[in-house]
């Protein structure tokens, strides 16, 4: 089931948030800060254009998903964006479904196109068959220097 996360679902999720940071080629080698995760998940839940959902089965979360709408710098378009996507791999649909979610509620607000940025424990060759059966196509890459 796909519902709109709530503040109790935030310390429910910290397992996978902490998951996924570990599983991070960007960020894994990096500090977590729970209190800093706690407040990031709060403000998607108060947040005007910020798109929280969890998806879950026998009432235990599976994944989630945060994202949200902007404007082009460049125009006045709107933009989805997605931030964090994560699953608990053992429930492979429901990224599926999180993600179709995601794509009905950026366009009920208007937006043209949708980016994904991928940054944590995926095989490449796999996500990118997984993101083109979905219509997307990859459009750049994440370079990185650690100083």
């Amino acid at each position: 089931m796909i519902r709109i996360a709530a503040y109790e679902d935030i310390e429910l999720l910290l397992p996978l948030a902490i998951k996924m940071h570990k599983t991070s080629k960007v960020y894994g080698d990096l500090d977590i800060n729970l209190d800093k995760v706690r407040s990031y998940a709060k403000s998607y839940i108060d947040g005007k254009n910020r798109y929280f959902s969890v998806s879950e089965k026998d009432g235990k979360p599976t994944a989630f998903f945060l994202g949200y709408v902007s404007r082009y710098f460049f125009s006045d378009q709107i933009l989805g964006c997605q931030d964090n996507l994560f699953t608990d791999e053992k429930s492979p649909m429901c990224g599926v479904r999180l993600t179709k979610d995601f794509e009905k509620w950026c366009k009920a607000r208007g937006a043209v196109e949708i980016n994904f940025g991928i940054t944590s424990s995926h095989v490449r060759e796999k996500h990118d068959k997984f993101m083109s059966r979905l219509g997307y196509k990859d459009s750049g890459t994440v370079y990185k220097k650690r100083i």
